[in-house]
Formats: structure tokens, C-alpha cells, sequence
């Protein structure tokens, strides 16, 4: 298990070194006009296919990861104050020019946070909720679809970056984080409860330890963006 905190950020990721599966975050920036909160992650799956040896998978999950923080420090950099979802979109169009030729599934996510506003986009097994004066809102939903209808169980991609990449596929929200507020992205994982409140809470990395309680099983990585 890795963590990655910041003053209003913190991620935890697990990254088994004899399995198939890599994540990846990286998180720059304070929040503020003149240098806003960055953050992008990726979660290479585990396909049975993959025969590449494991350093290839981490080389390829880094590539992909370097790429997603590339395109996002640029697009923050251009116009900040302007900060949109579009624009984030365009950085999950472009960076699966990078992510198709490695031939296997990633699930990404990036986010910007200026102030009180926060913007995602996502794609992939991957979901994002706000926790807001004791109640939980959806912001993210997974592209993916249970096998055979069933409710549990295994589910397939029904979206990704690399193969199976389709735009429409996107997922994106805009928001507002008021003064005790968090938001939370998981990738792999549902979210079994929702009461969590923020109020004994004193930075993201106790909220973090506290939610991964939440789940029904331990997210491939877990991240809280806090106001």
C-alpha cells in the first residue's frame, strides 16, 4: 500500500509487484488561482490475456500516467480561471493516443480543484461521490456493466482508455467543495455506506484512513480532495 498526501489531498493505491494490475496517482498544486490543485490517476487492469512481464506493465502504467499529468499541468497552465470539464475531457481524448498501441485496459481520472470549485472527468471502473453536510451525492459513475445482468459479481468495461475507448464514454462533473465538505474517488471499489460525516475530521489523510471502512471491498485507489 502507497500513500501520497498534501495539504488537501491524499491518495493511497495498492500496487501488488507479483500481479497484473498497476495504479498510478500524481497530485500537484495548493487549490488556489495561481497554482490550483492537480491530480491524475490510473489503474492498468488485470486482463488474463496479458502476457507482458511486470516491469512492462509498470513501464506502460507509468507512460500513461506521465502523460494524463502532462496534458493536465498544460491545460491548467493555459487558463486556470477558465477551468471546465471540456477541457479535461480533451485530456482523456488525447492521452488514449498514448494508452491504445500498449493494447490493454486503464481506468483514469483527472481532477482540478481552485478554491471552492472542482471539476472531474473519468473513465473506466472508476466513481466519485461528495460528502456534503452529512449526505452523500454521486458525482462519477463507473463505465461498466455487470456479466449476465447480475447484481454482483464480475462486470466488464464497457468503457476505457486503450482498448475499448470511447469518448461518449467520458464521465464528468463540476462542483463546489464549501468548508467541511470532501470528495472522494475509488477505483474498483463500491461504496457500501455513505454516512460519513466531515466533522471530527482535521485534514484528507484521516478522512482516507476512516473510508476505506466504506467499502465493500479495498479500492485499487482511493483518493479525498478536501475544501
Amino acid at each position: 500500500m502507497k500513500s501520497i498526501t498534501s495539504k488537501s489531498i491524499a491518495a493511497s493505491l495498492s500496487n501488488p509487484a507479483d500481479g497484473p494490475a498497476r495504479a498510478a496517482v500524481r497530485v500537484s498544486g495548493e487549490g488556489t488561482e495561481s497554482n490550483p490543485l492537480r491530480f491524475a490517476a490510473v489503474l492498468r487492469h488485470a486482463d488474463m490475456a496479458d502476457e507482458s512481464s511486470a516491469a512492462k506493465r509498470t513501464s506502460q502504467t507509468e507512460d500513461c500516467i506521465e502523460r494524463l499529468n502532462r496534458e493536465l499541468d498544460e491545460v491548467v497552465k493555459l487558463r486556470p480561471a477558465n477551468l471546465n470539464v471540456s477541457r479535461l475531457k480533451h485530456i482523456l481524448v488525447t492521452s488514449n493516443e498514448a494508452a491504445k498501441p500498449m493494447e490493454t485496459y486503464y481506468s483514469a481520472i483527472v481532477g482540478v480543484r481552485i478554491g471552492e470549485r472542482m471539476a472531474l472527468a473519468g473513465i473506466g471502473h472508476v466513481a466519485a461521490w461528495l460528502f456534503s453536510q452529512g449526505e452523500c451525492r454521486t458525482l462519477i459513475t463507473p463505465t461498466i456493466m455487470p456479466i449476465d445482468n447480475e447484481t454482483s459479481g464480475p462486470r466488464v468495461l464497457t468503457s476505457a482508455l486503450g482498448v475499448g475507448f470511447r469518448p461518449e464514454g467520458i464521465q464528468q462533473s463540476e462542483t463546489r467543495l464549501e468548508p467541511k465538505d470532501f470528495a472522494a474517488i475509488a477505483f474498483q471499489a463500491d461504496l457500501a455506506t455513505e454516512s460519513l460525516g466531515r466533522e471530527n475530521f482535521e485534514n484528507a489523510t484521516q478522512i482516507l484512513d476512516r473510508l476505506t471502512e466504506n467499502f465493500s471491498r479495498n479500492p485499487a485507489v482511493l483518493i479525498v480532495v478536501t475544501s
